[in-house]
């Protein structure tokens, strides 16, 4: 793991990172890398503006992570609009660049756009999660969240799958989901932990 004060690298991402600069010649690892790192100081941004402080921000093979302090943790409103400010800047930047650099404007909609899913943990999925448990217990928000994910998961599983027998070689879409279905089990997890935390601050 790499660690560079709040922020910490996991081992996994780093295989991957390199796998994709390596495998890259069309060079949009660095575009690529650009609007991850937009989406994400978006995040940061929000939350500061929002009364929130980081504790760290830990980046693994399934995707980024922003911890915060037990006692700065923001309100579920708060959080949804921290959540949204990722993805907002994703779609700022293809809408200001789409004339000049319509590349870097093309991966900032398909992130953006990507990330607005409602699966958990996508912001689109945590978006839902932080509105429905507004209304509802958390238990209720994530089992609503959870079932949701899961089969949007499995479909795209199946039309990956079929894609890829179709064409032999295309299997972007069944790896998307494999991802995905791994970050859902993370992000059970992480509502698990986020639960036992508000408890012991209560």
């Amino acid at each position: 793991m790499l660690r560079a004060g709040r922020l910490e690298v996991g081992g996994g991402a780093l295989v991957a990172l390199a796998l994709f600069f390596y495998l890259d010649p069309q060079g949009l690892f660095p575009l690529s890398l650009a609007a991850c790192a937009a989406h994400e100081l978006g995040h940061l941004a929000a939350i500061r503006l929002l009364g929130g402080r980081v504790e760290c921000m830990r980046v693994t093979l399934i995707g980024a992570e922003i911890r915060l302090k037990g006692m700065c943790r923001l309100s579920y409103p708060r959080e949804a609009a921290a959540v949204l400010t990722g993805p907002g800047v994703n779609l700022l930047l293809a809408a200001l660049c789409s004339g000049k650099a319509p590349v870097f404007a093309g991966i900032n909609l398909a992130l953006g756009l990507f990330n607005l899913l409602p699966i958990h943990p996508l912001d689109g999925g945590r978006l839902l999660y932080f509105l429905l448990a507004q209304l509802t217990r958390e238990e209720s928000a994530w089992t609503v969240c959870r079932v949701l994910a899961a089969a949007l998961t499995a479909l795209a599983a199946a039309v990956g799958g079929l894609l890829l027998w179709k064409s032999g070689y295309n299997f972007t879409l069944l790896a998307a989901a494999l991802w995905l279905a791994a970050a859902l089990q993370r992000g059970r997890k992480g509502v698990a932990n986020r639960r036992r935390n508000r408890y012991n601050e209560s």
